[in-house]
């Protein structure tokens, strides 16, 4: 009652889903071929009409992709340029995630290629002579994973230290190496070009080792080692920049073959600058050779090290600039995954060689050492910096990322903020409030972690629990139970993983007791039937069942595949890639196999229809993906992927008839955009998302029209994708810049075929928790220490302003927008303040936080503002207004699942902060008031000092109001304190109020209406008091006191005669 009386009398007295879209008869449906009899022009026809009204990019340039990481293990580094003039600064080029700078020594790193053709960085190096040069090559040298080895667009240059970039051509070579740049003219520079990796053609003309004497402005070839070979290295000698040294390498990469040596691999030397060109053997091993890596000792110059693979492979050293080789060392030697060697440039016998392992020798390459980086530091390394300063100091590049030690390998320190994980598939549950995210990554193992935090520092690295080692791959989680996560590894090997002990089943099916073993893809598909949550699907070349989550398996399928074999296979082919289920009818299901074949089963495996090939698409195409609408039992999308025969076409299929007939919705893609992952919206049948080699792209109307929806998402292939079915967060698994999520995309969910959104347009808005944020206190960690947001606290508002009628007829004014929050009473419980670009035509996004307008905003220039307290849960009204135009939706605010409060006592606490959030906000409006008052004052208080005849009696006035005006201020101060002490106090909690928080809110009311009487009555009659009192004196004017006329006639000028 006394909190009622409060509220009362002070504002008296301060005044002044898919499931539900599914009817029970459609589960029960039989699917039947050629159920549908539209024709495949009728289909071409339907979408070429839906595509006639386009998507433009500014329908959704509001969304923005948010990464949550992880950086728990990095990602594959395939290349480290460092300053020498400045060691602090750091280039580090990555397998698929673009380019990274550091200027701090690697304590924190920004990107600084991510918005270029290619996102797979080959070599990246600094001229010395000019560090603002800088080269990058695109196209990883690494070949050794047909899904994991992304290609390039050509070979780019900055000339203001990385923060833009120009393209330099080269757009052929596709997979590029090392470049070395002239010591002292930044405009020679040497680039090598492996070519494709996956083009046999002889005449291939872009294969072999560049040069530019322009600063690239042109590009003369001048090494070809021959029409299979290209170049993967070149050095210059630090003390003849005429003598070079380039690697050839013969190789070529297949789905089911891996040929990496051949006779045109080899050593070259050239004495005048790169204009000639020797191979060098004596001493060199002749025939198949592969790989070659280079390395000039910098303090013996002569003296170089070269790292083979293949017939006679293992170290080699020359003393006398490349005449005579001398095998040192058959132990260690070069793949087709390293090939990378380093003389320590200061001591000729120290050389590294960078392979599985991280070895050393002391000795000139005769014996080699591995205990230098013991167990904390990843395997498979591909890059190393040792500073010319400082031996001991070492910059390491590998599968998990980058380390650097101080002591010359002795001990490591890891970079734990570089979100670069390689991600092949990816998973979520439907945990509550927030759902989890899995996925496997390239050589770093597979993940779990949230989507969103409860913490204030967002998502940290330390959220993340790994699931099962090795590289990763599916994850697929149980949507009864969110403790049961299946996760695999490579050659098939599946787990079961519980989220709570963080144990692990080892659930793989056993291999036949006779014949050879199961044939397993690199990324075995793992699949958790819609129907039953304990049947699991898994595959090898036939499809396997599990009812009992794995426990037990059974074939249901013959082999599905071609059964084609080749020689050379460096990975098992002939294998399922992709599984799916029909969600309409148990025991239908799809699988599309790494041969091109598409298999459907009606019968729960029992008989298999094949389709061996599709209008358009190549036959051996690789199926990438499979999906059984969840839309209707007819329609089915097809994904396919040619690349390993050097055709980088997307290939998008749908059929409407259950794979009666079939056409492709490739629409408008460019014929370079590759398909890896696509994806269906679970309510908008018309809107679907792929990704590519490049990026996502999206179309609401089938596929008659792609956009790609770029926005702030970094160049980067994109291999899996999930619509998240309640949240309606699109979940992208990028293979070089971990997960990205772009949150809520309502808007693009109701966006129609025909774009038809009205003048203005409000979207569905998405429930909104509330709930506190909290610190866990790791504010202090350092600039190292990783962070990625959460996605915005409260209501996500997207809007629509048309172009067409955002300025006022006859005017070029734009007409005034507004965005406000009502309750069901109609009572206005917020009214939201638009920056000016929210007014702008295209569309928008504003976030509600839930909570009441500010009880008090400061003067421009001050800070201060009190912040609004909470609604009370329930269901609100978002009106958007425009001129006389007005669009409206619902708005649900949901209380937070962990908080245990009655109604009523939620209801109390609601109340209190209210009236003490309006109370300390009067105060804090007092205390504005006391400060103009005090400036007023002081103005007096000057004049009148500065006056002599000024009376004792107006002197002893002036005092006096000081005094009470001093009074008066020292009891708000206290005030304003309690009650903002009370405030924040309540804010942390949604709980009952503290007696003393309810104690400070009635002591609060009470002391303000006495104090604000006070002030009241000092400004409108005390203070005029004095100022008359002034006047009467003659005192010149002081501030706030009315200004007279001091002049009140300009003398005339004197008569001219």
């Amino acid at each position: 009652m006394i909190l009622k009386t409060i509220i009362a009398l002070f504002f008296l007295v301060v005044s002044g889903g898919f499931e539900a879209d599914k009817a029970a008869g459609l589960n029960a449906r039989e699917i039947r071929p050629g159920q549908n009899t539209s024709t495949p022009a009728e289909q071409q026809e339907g979408l070429a009409t839906a595509a006639s009204a386009r998507l433009d990019p500014l329908h959704f340039s509001n969304l923005k992709w948010r990464n949550i990481g992880p950086a728990v293990r990095s990602g594959r580094i395939s290349d480290i340029a460092v300053v020498e003039s400045d060691p602090d600064i750091i280039y580090v080029g990555t397998a698929g995630g673009g380019a990274f700078k550091s200027v701090d020594g690697g304590i924190t790193w920004d990107p600084v290629f991510e918005k270029e053709g290619s996102s797979a960085i080959g070599g990246i190096a600094v001229a010395q002579s000019n560090p603002n040069v800088v080269w990058v090559a695109t196209g990883e040298p690494n070949g050794r994973n047909l899904v994991s080895t992304s290609w390039g667009d050509g070979v780019y240059k900055s000339e203001d230290a990385g923060k833009s970039w120009t393209h330099m051509g080269l757009r052929g070579c596709q997979q590029m190496g090392r470049i070395a740049i002239h010591a002292n003219d930044p405009q020679t520079v040497f680039v090598s070009c492996i070519g494709s990796l996956w083009d046999t053609a002889e005449d291939n003309e872009s294969r072999g080792l560049y040069r530019t004497i322009d600063g690239g402005g042109t590009w003369r070839k001048v090494l070809s080692a021959g029409s299979r070979a290209g170049v993967v290295e070149v050095v210059i000698n630090p003390d003849d920049p005429d003598l070079l040294y380039a690697g050839a390498w013969q190789r070529e990469r297949r789905d089911w073959s891996w040929l990496s040596t051949g006779p045109e691999s080899g050593v070259f030397r050239s004495i005048d600058g790169g204009g000639t060109w020797d191979r060098l053997s004596n001493g060199l091993p002749a025939g198949d050779t592969g790989r070659v890596g280079l390395s000039i000792c910098r303090s013996q110059s002569d003296t170089i090290y070269a790292v083979t693979e293949g017939d006679g492979g293992g170290i080699y050293r020359t003393n006398d600039r490349g005449g005579s080789w001398e095998l040192l060392n058959t132990e260690v030697g070069s793949s087709h995954w390293y090939g990378q060697v380093r003389c320590d440039p200061n001591d000729p016998e120290r050389v590294y060689v960078l392979s599985t392992q991280f070895y050393v020798s002391e000795d000139g390459g005769e014996t080699f050492r591995t205990d230098l980086l013991g167990r904390s530091v990843h395997v498979d390394h591909h890059a190393l910096w040792i500073d010319p300063a400082d031996s001991d100091h070492l910059v390491l590049g590998n599968d998990g990322g980058v380390y650097f030690s101080n002591d010359g390998g002795m001990h490591w320190r890891h970079v734990g903020n570089l979100p670069i994980m390689q991600f092949f598939e990816i998973g979520v549950d439907m945990q509550e409030p927030f759902y989890h995210v899995y996925g496997g990554t390239q050589d770093d193992m597979s993940w779990g972690g949230p989507s969103e935090t409860r913490h204030s520092d967002g998502i940290v690295n330390d959220d993340w629990y790994m699931t099962v080692g090795g590289d990763g791959f599916y994850a697929r989680v149980d949507p009864s139970d969110p403790t049961i996560v299946y996760s695999e590894s490579q050659n098939g090997g599946i787990v079961r993983f519980d989220t709570r002990t963080g144990e692990r089943k080892r659930i793989k099916p056993v291999d036949p007791e006779e014949g050879e073993g199961y044939r397993w893809n690199w990324s075995a598909p793992i699949l958790i039937s819609q129907h039953d949550p304990t049947t699991v699907f898994f595959a090898a070349e036939v499809l396997f069942r599990s009812r009992n989550r794995g426990d037990t398996w059974e074939a249901i399928s013959p082999d599905l595949t071609r059964k084609l074999t080749y020689e050379n296979q460096m990975n098992d082919y002939g294998t399922i890639r992709v599984i799916a289920e029909s969600p309409y009818r148990r025991g239908v299901l799809a699988v599309g196999t790494d041969d091109g074949l598409v298999q459907i089963t009606q019968d729960g495996g029992e008989t298999w229809q094949t389709t061996e090939s599709l209008p358009g698409v190549p036959d051996l195409a690789l199926v990438r993906r499979v999906i059984l609408s969840v839309h209707d039992g007819d329609t089915i999308y097809v994904a396919s992927s040619n690349h390993e025969y050097n055709d980088f076409s997307p290939y998008l299929m749908k059929s409407i008839d259950f794979g009666r007939s079939w056409i492709s919705i490739t629409g408008n893609l460019p014929k370079d955009q590759h398909i890896r992952a696509l994806a269906e919206h679970p309510r908008n049948p018309d809107l679907l998302f792929i990704g590519t080699e490049r990026g996502v792209w999206v179309s609401i109307d089938g596929g008659g029209y792609w956009v790609p929806l770029k926005n702030n998402l970094p160049t980067v292939p994109i291999h899996d994708m999930v619509v998240h079915p309640r949240e309606n967060d699109l979940i992208v698994g990028t293979h070089g810049r971990s997960i990205w999520i772009l949150d809520d995309i309502n808007m693009l969910e109701e966006l129609s075929a025909t774009v038809a959104t009205p003048e203005v347009r409000l979207f569905r808005v998405s429930p909104a928790l509330q709930f506190n944020s909290f610190n866990r206190g790791r504010q202090f960690n350092g600039d190292s220490y990783y962070r990625a947001p959460n996605p915005p606290r409260g209501a996500i508002l997207d809007y629509w302003l048309d172009p067409a009628v955002m300025v006022v007829p006859g005017s070029e004014q734009p007409l005034p927008v507004s965005l406000e929050i009502f309750d069901l009473d109609g009572a206005r419980v917020r009214s939201l303040d638009l920056p000016q670009a929210a007014e702008s035509p295209g569309s928008h996004r504003v976030v509600w936080d839930m909570r009441y307008g500010p009880s008090y905003v400061p003067p421009e220039g001050e800070g201060g503002t009190v912040r609004g307290p909470w609604v009370l849960p329930g269901e609100y009204e978002a009106r958007l207004t425009v001129g006389g135009m007005v669009s409206s939706q619902p708005v649900v605010v949901e209380p937070d699942p962990l908080v245990s409060i009655s109604n009523e006592d939620r209801l109390y606490w609601h109340d209190t902060q209210v009236a003490v959030s309006q109370l300390l906000g009067t105060a804090r409006s007092a205390l504005t008031n006391v400060e103009m008052l005090n400036m007023l004052l002081s103005s007096a208080e000057q004049v009148v000092g500065a006056n002599l005849g000024v009376t004792q009696n107006v002197r002893d006035e002036v005092e006096s109001v000081r005094s009470e005006v001093e009074v008066v201020t020292e009891d708000l101060t206290q005030i304003a304190s309690r009650l903002a002490s009370a405030y924040s106090g309540m804010q942390g909690s949604t709980s009952l109020p503290t007696d003393d928080q309810a104690l400070a809110g009635h002591l609060g009311y009470e002391q303000l209406k006495d104090r604000i009487g006070t002030l009241n009555w000092l400004v409108a009659e005390r203070l005029p008091l004095l100022n008359k009192s002034l006047d009467a004196e003659g005192i010149p004017w002081s501030m706030g006191r009315p200004v007279i006329m001091q002049v009140t006639e300009l003398p005339r000028p004197p008569s001219r005669r």
